[in-house]
């Protein structure tokens, strides 16, 4: 039975031995534990980065593609809002000359036809 006691005795020993290191490995665990979380989340970070720097870089590009095609565009509009207001002028001025002309042939019309200075008649096809 002293062998039996003697065995005890050592596990205890032991185990106290090893009970004392438990903290210190403990947070030895928690410091690798948390420089681990710390190592992972800077990885998913700057692969998140390089994501952003990726996805600037196209928005980028796609910008200098389109400011010519938005400048051709403008100009265009520019070109056709010129346009119509040539197209609107003409049409305001055929309204003012058709008002004149017929205020002209309502004129000749309502004159007397006669002889001109030389005592021809007026033809039909000639200038009044």
């Amino acid at each position: 039975m002293a062998e039996r006691t003697r065995e005890q005795a050592e596990a205890a020993r032991i185990q106290a031995l090893r009970g004392a290191e438990l903290p210190a490995l403990r947070e030895a665990e928690a410091r690798a534990a948390a420089d681990y979380s710390a190592h992972h989340a800077r990885e998913t970070l700057d692969r998140e980065e390089e994501r952003a720097k990726e996805r600037v870089a196209e928005l980028d590009r796609r910008l200098t593609q389109s400011r010519p095609i938005i400048r051709g565009e403008q100009q265009q509009t520019s070109e056709r809002e010129v346009a119509l207001q040539r197209l609107r002028r003409p049409k305001t001025e055929l309204k003012m000359r058709s008002g004149r002309a017929s205020k002209k042939r309502s004129a000749s019309m309502s004159a007397p036809r006669g002889r001109d200075d030389a005592g021809r008649r007026p033809s039909a096809c000639s200038p009044n």
